[in-house]
């Protein structure tokens, strides 16, 4: 799995393999024990919301 944070002109985007995501905010933090999180702020309309992930 291959993930960036790129900005794009005036918009920052989060790219997982080839599926391109338009965020307003991001934040990554760091750990001593070698673990890092990627906290990211969407922001949307939509009646209709479903998420999901897979561990590895």
């Amino acid at each position: 799995m291959n993930i960036e944070i790129k900005r794009i002109n005036e918009n920052i985007v989060l790219i997982i393999d080839d599926v391109v995501i338009t965020i307003t905010d991001y934040l990554i933090k760091s750990s001593a024990d070698g673990t890092t999180e990627l906290m990211v702020k969407l922001k949307f309309n939509s009646t209709i919301f479903e998420m999901s992930t897979i561990l590895k």
